[in-house]
């Protein structure tokens, strides 16, 4: 039973390139998101903020929550402008309230999709619109691009919140306060 070494060298290429091509893949890289969203789907796309036309909103009431999401990307380097609602199409941020089904919370659920085109963002209230800002916000890197993805998230909680121990903690209550609640995204 003398195995040649040819034989075993062949054997051994073969089963080296099954696993450099079972390797072999499309790299995503996934942004941690804090809380957890209730339904998370990831693409291959990304959207870069950079050729972003500007931002849609159609309705009125959204207009505190859009000035919010242009505050932020111009902190970011992107500076948009708003659009007529008949301008929306590529290229855009939509933001929109519309039907989120949910198990519970209904009020404060939203439904995200980024992809190559452009972000939309729609929820049932403008909390909701909040809300999906907040998610939205932590899902650009390097200042101008955004993970592909299709969210739909709603709190598991009604009451949230943290317990900070006063005694070993120097710092303001705003100051804590502001940075950990945006760390743990409870808005």
């Amino acid at each position: 039973m003398k195995v040649s070494c040819k034989v075993l060298l062949i054997i051994f290429i073969f089963e080296y390139l099954i696993i450099l091509t079972g390797c072999k893949g499309n790299k995503v890289q996934y942004v941690p998101i804090i809380p957890e969203p209730q339904s998370l789907e990831w693409t291959p796309e990304t959207f870069d903020l950079k050729k972003c036309r500007g931002i849609v909103i159609k309705s009125r009431s959204l207009t505190k929550e859009a000035k919010l999401l242009r505050q932020r990307l111009a902190e970011k380097g992107n500076a948009l402008n708003f659009l007529d609602t008949r301008d929306q199409g590529k290229h855009t941020i939509v933001l929109l309230l519309d039907t989120v089904k949910t198990d519970q919370l209904a009020e404060e659920a939203y439904r995200l999709q980024v992809n190559s085109g452009g972000i939309s963002l729609s929820a049932n209230t403008t909390h909701g619109i909040f809300n999906g800002l907040q998610t939205l916000f932590q899902l650009i890197k390097d200042g101008s691009l955004v993970q592909g993805c299709n969210i739909v998230d709603f709190p598991a909680y009604q009451w949230r919140g943290y317990m900070v121990d006063v005694g070993r903690n120097y710092q303001s209550v705003e100051c804590s306060n502001s940075k950990l609640i945006r760390w743990l995204g409870i808005n």
